[in-house]
């Protein structure tokens, strides 16, 4: 059972280092001309290949909202990063694939941000890191299976 002052410690440090992730990784990706937002969504298409992902899938995967959404798949579409098809059976149903430019991107993205991420754990070792990674895993694992809706 968390106690108060773990819970306002983790509640602290939690809040500071998504803020300070989400704003360095922001201007990391904006130098590939993408956003936040369109990074995830082809991050999510890249790891998610070969599955029929819908606008619908893409909302829940990210949290955003519909239109949110709608608006990344066009401005990725015009790039050439992803693609879009219409269901067989349900014209209103889009179907959003990453084109082979796109899984280019999130490559060359992902390149990119190696040596700033590697910098930031040049004083851990292999198995602080290994710990730290199991535990994040654990953590987003819960989060995922208990989304608040």
């Amino acid at each position: 059972m968390i106690t108060p002052d773990q819970l306002i410690k983790f509640s602290t440090l939690m809040g500071i280092t998504s803020q300070l992730f989400e704003t360095r990784m922001s201007k990391l990706i904006s130098r590939h001309d993408l956003t936040s937002s369109q990074f995830a969504l082809l991050n999510h298409l890249a790891r998610h290949q070969g599955e029929n992902e819908s606008v619908s899938d893409l909302t829940d995967a990210l949290e955003l909202n519909q239109p949110a959404i709608t608006k990344i798949v066009q401005k990725l579409t015009k790039k050439g990063l992803v693609e879009t098809r219409k269901d067989e059976q349900d014209s209103r149903k889009k179907w959003v694939t990453i084109t082979p430019t796109g899984l280019q991107a999130i490559g060359t993205v992902m390149r990119d941000l190696g040596p700033d991420v590697s910098s930031w754990f040049e004083e851990w070792t292999a198995e602080d890191l290994d710990r730290f990674n199991a535990d994040l895993d654990r953590l987003s694992n819960w989060l995922d299976q208990n989304r608040l809706t």
